[in-house]
């Protein structure tokens, strides 16, 4: 654990009298008083991953470095941030309120035009990425939905711009032509607008993506901000369980209450 603690470069010191205490609850009291919110919500997911990497090597021979130890505690805080509101995943915007996430709400596109909603979801604990897509017409109909997984954990940001390549590729293989595409990973919008020209793999999907809208003058894509793209969100991280990939032509359950919130006025 010590070493975990190195890693993670938390400011808060462990000094002898926690270390000597004779009890875990004694331990934590003192740890939880010895450092801001953020700092402490990380110990506490540090120590949690450092328990299941000891259980993992004692019955299943998985040994991970302290850096991966860490990595991967980081990486489940993100996420529990993330489903209580307390972050807006994908969003150059953070924000602690969890209503004001909800301030925002989808909205229907104009008729004749469909609209198309896309998010991503990486879970650490089953080391997978999942794409989540919801088209619905100027109703607020549920028209389509598709999840999709692929092996390995991808920062946010290149993880949300392969769901936006995935979804261009759906629409457009439907053959159809006047969608709105929504997304909350403005870095990613905004990267997309951008006439920058890079060489890195990710600025060779940003053209893929490019080359697509380009030739599509009825599609565009917009930004929008966590509380209007609650199904997707939902899809993605529902992604997991499902077979891969997956259509459904009916809402699957766990989408069934959001859909109905985005079209109550």
């Amino acid at each position: 654990m010590c070493w975990c603690w190195e890693v993670s470069k938390l400011k808060i010191v462990i000094n002898d009298s926690m270390i000597n205490d004779e009890s875990v609850a004694g331990f934590m009291e003192k740890l939880l008083s010895s450092g801001d919110q953020s700092c402490v919500e990380r110990a506490a997911m540090i120590m949690w991953n450092v328990w299941k990497q000891r259980n993992s090597e004692l019955w299943d021979k998985s040994h991970n470095s302290p850096a991966q130890v860490v990595v991967a505690a980081t990486g489940f805080l993100h996420e529990w941030r993330a489903a209580k509101g307390m972050i807006c995943v994908g969003t150059d915007q953070c924000n602690s309120n969890a209503t004001e996430i909800d301030k925002c709400q989808w909205s229907r596109p104009e008729f004749p035009f469909l609209k198309c909603n896309v998010d991503a979801s990486v879970s650490y604990a089953s080391k997978q990425t999942g794409i989540g897509m919801v088209l619905r017409n100027d109703r607020g109909e549920f028209l389509v939905a598709r999840t999709i997984t692929f092996p390995g954990t991808y920062q946010i940001r290149e993880a949300e711009l392969i769901g936006l390549r995935e979804i261009l590729s759906w629409i457009f293989g439907m053959g159809l032509k006047q969608v709105i595409f929504e997304s909350d990973a403005k870095v990613v919008i905004d990267n997309l607008r951008s006439v920058d020209i890079g060489e890195s793999e990710y600025d060779a999907i940003l053209n893929e993506c490019r080359i697509v809208l380009n030739g599509e003058p009825d599609f565009s894509m917009s930004f929008v901000r966590r509380g209007g793209n609650m199904v997707a969100h939902e899809l993605a991280k529902c992604s997991f369980s499902f077979a891969n990939p997956s259509v459904w032509t009916s809402p699957p359950l766990c989408i069934d209450r959001l859909l109905l919130v985005d079209v109550s006025d």
